[in-house]
């Protein structure tokens, strides 16, 4: 079933009795329907993920370029931060030259093919151009977020891609601390991959933190 020259799934058939050509022409037809469902829906969770994105990059912004607008946080559930939040960065890489380019463009496909892992309830989904964020209440255990992890690396591995590297930061109360915890899930990241493990948090980062201090102080 194609839409707008995109694959969106296949229709099987059951030929037993054979199917005859009136039967294959009302199976074309409702095929062709379905394509077209298929396709405004997944136009319609593209855009909510454009508004996610671009909420999750201006909360995760440098210091510098100040707190989001009102307008862009709405009446976000999560932002009012009646239970503590956290960051999940998933960093990835190429695995070879032939693989899928790591852009944004690419990056959003990526995002959208893995909405639907998300641990239930609230969480905001992000990417950059190599990376996923995913903010999510700070009581989600690690357990939770494999799910989203696996079905990312299976995209990842689609395109070309593998993980390299997944961090969470620190709680946060307030949307200063939740920078800080973007932050500070990057850098888990990074030692996550440098340790060869599946995942760290940043209270598991022991003397690996004396080097982000070093860090922080350089940049």
């Amino acid at each position: 079933m194609r839409a707008h020259g995109e694959l969106q799934g296949y229709l099987w058939l059951i030929d037993s009795p054979p199917l005859t050509d009136s039967d294959i022409t009302t199976a074309a037809g409702t095929a062709s329907a379905i394509a077209e469902l298929l396709h405004q829906q997944s136009q319609s969770t593209a855009t909510a993920l454009d508004r996610e994105t671009q909420l999750v990059s201006a909360l995760l912004a440098p210091p510098h370029e100040g707190t989001p607008p009102a307008e862009l946080l709405g009446d976000e559930p999560l932002l009012r931060f009646t239970e503590p939040a956290s960051v999940l960065t998933i960093k990835l890489a190429p695995i070879d030259a032939a693989g899928e380019p790591l852009d944004a463009r690419a990056m959003r496909g990526a995002a959208q093919e893995v909405a639907y892992a998300r641990p239930v309830g609230r969480s905001l989904l992000g990417h950059g151009e190599d990376t996923i964020h995913l903010i999510v209440g700070a009581e989600v255990h690690a357990d939770r977020l494999r799910p989203f992890r696996h079905a990312l690396a299976q995209a990842a591995r689609r395109r070309g891609w593998t993980l390299h590297g997944t961090g969470t930061g620190g709680a946060a109360s307030n949307l200063d601390e939740l920078r800080r915890s973007g932050m500070q899930s990057g850098y888990a990241a990074t030692v996550a991959h440098a340790r060869n493990v599946e995942q760290l948090s940043w209270n598991e980062l022991g003397a690996d933190l004396v080097f982000y201090g070093l860090l922080r102080r350089t940049t």
